[in-house]
């Protein structure tokens, strides 16, 4: 599970789907990267298994969502379908081991690059406020009594250190704290080991 500034995130497979703030966020981001076919079938195939159905949509290479699993699952499905044997035990297996495939792709393939987008970085920007802790130190240290307002320059310097440097600038230059915009950059720094 990726841990990013002390949160903990799902892996990017259908541990990420299900999760009830993150799931909807990831399959637009999957859609838009035309990868649609990979929640699609992670979805449907978590209810019911239905290979009369689903074979032509998401193992059919002609498939309207056709999804990319090895050739040894293709071939058997295709050997089944072709067989009209729709009862067979075998699709049990085979869709474990599709789903088990479909996972890691996208565990390798987009998880790194939705943790990285836009849309996650303004969601974890939002977790990351509600989980900061200012520690009283610094609140002295640093001479102030607003900690929501360290809380927020905490969070800049944690996503993007520029922004928490024109925080801290604006800080010292809106007297709300009597220390430079170097020394509060340090202290935050120093505080959440931030790098």
């Amino acid at each position: 599970m990726p841990k990013i500034d002390n949160i903990t995130y799902p892996d990017g497979n259908d541990d990420l789907l299900k999760d009830s703030n993150l799931g909807a966020m990831y399959r637009k981001f999957l859609k838009k990267a035309a990868a649609e076919e990979n929640y699609l079938f992670l979805d449907e195939t978590a209810k019911k298994i239905d290979p009369k159905k689903q074979y032509a949509i998401y193992f059919d290479d002609k498939g309207k969502y056709s999804v990319n699993v090895g050739a040894p699952i293709k071939l058997k499905t295709k050997a089944l379908a072709q067989a009209q044997d729709w009862k067979s035990r075998e699709w049990k297996t085979l869709y474990k081991d599709a789903r088990s495939q479909v996972n890691a792709l996208l565990v390798q393939n987009f998880e790194l690059s939705f943790y990285k987008s836009a849309e996650f970085k303004t969601y974890h920007a939002r977790a990351l406020r509600k989980a900061i802790k200012i520690p009283r130190a610094l609140k002295e240290q640093l001479a102030m009594d607003d900690e929501s307002l360290l809380a927020d320059t905490v969070v800049l310097f944690m996503s993007d250190k520029n922004l928490g440097k024109k925080a801290a600038k604006s800080l010292a230059a809106k007297k709300k704290s009597p220390r430079s915009p170097d020394e509060i950059g340090k202290a935050i720094m120093k505080f959440f080991k931030i790098r």
